[in-house]
């Protein structure tokens, strides 16, 4: 069996890396926060406690588990390592490690034991200039979708975590691949005008189906391609608050079953209307750190 293989988001999920929270690690003051949500849980006395996190995080490890699911955690740094999908993910048979804003670079070394155990020849370290996080990417049949921030604007926001260089390496090292840049709105203030990643406003599922959020692009044009792609009536279109409340950041365990929050009614009853089986969990402690379970979970193996 292949060390690495991931082509899509909803293949049947074999390994994965599932975030880790330590009940040590303090309650970031409003400097230790850097994206708007986060910020406005801590500001309003909504930030979530470690338990809550640590609580959520098992259950969705045991339903992986049920599902026989190989879950791999990071090594317990004692720091944040819930959004795991940050520090890497794999295109094909490679994991592409991740070049992350410099106050998240930490977390990284979270996955040297499990990659460890992983031929070196299919671990590919990114070149300095080239910034991105796992969140950007997103797989789907030839296609890698990438969120970025064009990089003139890049350094002027906290919340942008994925370069244009990032898109011409990609290109270059998957040529029969196609990349395909959106560039998302940025916000470090307003958790309403922000697009953290890409995976915060779009999310293939199922088979041919997909979550999306019209607002998050700068280009209607971008919207309109996706809609090109999946057709309008295979779509969920996200409202604002729908996007806020991290809607789209479901993770599929195969192309049939989808794990999704207990409270996304709307989106679960048109996830079953249109054939998925909807496992739903609570995650909303999670969601109060701007992540949900594609955040928190970085797929190594999908068949």
């Amino acid at each position: 069996m292949q060390q690495f293989c991931v082509v899509n988001e909803t293949n049947n999920l074999k390994e994965v890396v599932l975030g880790v929270l330590d009940m040590t690690v303090s309650k970031p003051n409003i400097l230790g926060v850097y994206d708007p949500k986060s910020k406005e849980n801590l500001v309003e006395g909504n930030y979530p406690k470690n338990e809550e996190i640590i609580r959520a995080l098992t259950t969705l490890e045991e339903l992986f588990i049920e599902y026989g699911i190989t879950v791999r955690r990071p090594k317990n740094l004692a720091i944040n390592q819930v959004f795991v999908r940050d520090l890497g993910f794999v295109i094909d048979d490679y994991f592409i490690k991740s070049n992350m804003i410099s106050f998240r670079e930490k977390e990284i070394e979270g996955l040297d034991q499990i990659l460890a155990k992983k031929t070196k020849d299919k671990i590919i370290d990114l070149p300095e200039d080239v910034k991105i996080e796992g969140g950007d990417v997103i797989l789907y049949e030839n296609y890698i979708f990438v969120g970025y921030t064009k990089n003139d604007f890049f350094d002027k926001y906290l919340t942008a975590r994925t370069n244009e260089n990032a898109l011409v390496f990609l290109q270059n090292r998957f040529p029969n691949k196609i990349v395909k840049g959106f560039e998302l709105h940025k916000s470090d203030d307003n958790p309403y005008e922000n697009i953290l990643h890409l995976d915060c406003c779009f999310q293939p599922v199922g088979s041919h189906k997909a979550i999306l959020y019209k607002e998050a692009f700068k280009h209607e044009r971008d919207y309109n391609f996706l809609v090109k792609i999946f057709k309008k009536n295979n779509i969920f279109d996200l409202n604002k608050k729908e996007m806020y409340a991290m809607y789209s950041n479901v993770v599929s365990i195969s192309p049939t079953v989808v794990v999704s929050d207990k409270t996304f009614t709307r989106l679960n009853n048109w996830l079953k209307d249109n054939g998925l089986i909807v496992r739903e969990l609570s995650f909303d402690a999670v969601s109060k750190q701007s992540g949900l379970f594609h955040c928190a979970t970085l797929p190594l193996l999908r068949v």
